[in-house]
Formats: structure tokens, C-alpha cells, sequence
């Protein structure tokens, strides 16, 4: 099988297949991901002095 296109659906809820799809010889399941919030990292053009802000340090303290 060559796949040309591919699209993905994100949601909360586990999978939502039509009944008759199960009936077909593909997989159907859930991909699980997870979303970190890593160091911040600055703009390579600003200017120099500006520093990352109190409450930007404070989010990624929050939930490293």
C-alpha cells in the first residue's frame, strides 16, 4: 500500500470507528503523545540585554 496523503484527528476520547470499518483488514487505534515544556530558549535577534521574563521562567518552572 503507498499512502499518498494522511490526516490525523486529535481528541480526548478513545477511538470512534463506524462499526462497519471494524470489519476491514486495518488498524484502528490510539496514538498516545505527551507534551513537555522544555528550557525557554531566546531569539537569536534580540537585542542584547533582553532577558527571558519572570513569568515565562515561572511557567516552565511550573510544569517541567
Amino acid at each position: 500500500m503507498t499512502i499518498e496523503t494522511a490526516s490525523a484527528k486529535v481528541r480526548d476520547v478513545g477511538v470512534n470507528d463506524e462499526p462497519e470499518d471494524y470489519n476491514l483488514p486495518i488498524w484502528a487505534g490510539l496514538m498516545p503523545l505527551k507534551q513537555i515544556v522544555l528550557p525557554p530558549i531566546s531569539d537569536k535577534n534580540l537585542k542584547e540585554g533582553i532577558q527571558v521574563p519572570n513569568h515565562v521562567i515561572e511557567y516552565y518552572n511550573m510544569h517541567k
